[in-house]
């Protein structure tokens, strides 16, 4: 063995790259991102809500035990349709297969006129209507179509599993009456748009669904990319509600609720037992489930292990 030429078994390496062990490759753990805009202050009393601030406080509570540790918050005046938008942009933008991406909203719905043909059947485009609607004078520019979602989702890369979580409502009563803040009496979050758009929506014959509610039934299977919760019907408004001493969006309390008792359960089951609680508790609404069959069999909140 001594004579054995430099290099040999037992003697130092030419080439130190020859036998280095391969780099393990550690599986990139899922990633779980969100956006959560929610609006009280619509800069005028006939409008403003009391619920929907307590709703993103509570959500962020439970996102955050469920390993959600990037979510971007927007409240009042900073849940612009800009700021909304530039919020989703950045979190697609960040998110990889396997990752899982909301988008949250506590606040007034509405409807607008079709204006590109997808709407074949009522000829109109739901909305969620931001801080700014009423503020401007331009209803429109103040709101996000669903049309404005689908093609946020278009940039979502494939494989991440996207889900809504809207407690608003896109139809219902044409007329509202203001109750002032100090008593205690449900409001319709449901803001009906503005005479002008109102007329273009009912004498519209202009005709892939995203974010679209035009279904009723508790739960809805379509081939649709995201999994849609939302607090009520389409012919519905959801509540903004008097509960345990303080203002919540009632759909949003009741999912939570049932969330939590029922840890790993599927959002399917989770969603028919907040159906029986909200019944329970006397409310009219009808929360709705849509998407995917076998994504509505997933646990699509899970809690971390203490």
């Amino acid at each position: 063995m001594a004579g054995m030429a430099e290099g040999g078994v037992g003697g130092p390496l030419n080439n130190p790259m020859e036998l280095r062990a391969p780099a393990l490759l550690i599986p990139r753990a899922p990633q779980r991102r969100a956006v959560h805009a929610a609006v009280n202050d619509y800069g005028r009393p006939d409008a403003n809500l009391r619920g929907c601030l307590n709703d993103q406080v509570a959500l962020r509570e439970y996102l955050g035990e469920c390993g959600y540790e990037d979510v971007i918050l927007l409240q009042d005046r900073d849940a612009t349709p800009g700021n909304t938008r530039q919020a989703c942009r950045e979190q697609a933008a960040k998110s990889k297969p396997g990752d899982v991406l909301g988008l949250c909203y506590s606040g007034h719905g509405s409807f607008l006129p079709d204006t590109d043909g997808d709407e074949p059947v009522d000829h109109v485009d739901e909305c969620l209507v931001m801080a700014d609607a009423l503020r401007g004078g331009d209803f429109r520019a103040g709101c996000i179509t669903d049309d404005d979602l689908a093609s946020w989702a278009a940039f979502v890369p494939r494989g991440v599993l996207l889900f809504g979580w809207l407690d608003s409502c896109h139809s219902g009563s044409m007329a509202r009456a203001f109750t002032p803040a100090s008593v205690p009496m449900d409001a319709p979050r449901f803001l009906p748009p503005p005479d002008d758009e109102l007329k273009r929506a009912r004498g519209s014959t202009r005709g892939g669904r995203i974010f679209r509610r035009r279904i009723s039934g508790q739960i809805i299977t379509e081939a649709m990319p995201e999994t849609l919760l939302s607090g009520c019907a389409p012919d519905q408004t959801s509540a903004d509600s008097y509960i345990d001493g303080a203002w919540r969006g009632a759909f949003t309390h009741y999912m939570l609720k049932s969330l939590r008792s029922m840890p790993g359960a599927s959002i399917a089951s989770a969603h028919e037992q907040c159906v029986r609680e909200i019944k329970r508790a006397g409310y009219s609404q009808t929360p709705q489930l849509e998407g995917r069959s076998a994504n509505l069999r997933l646990p699509l909140f899970l809690r971390r292990q203490p």
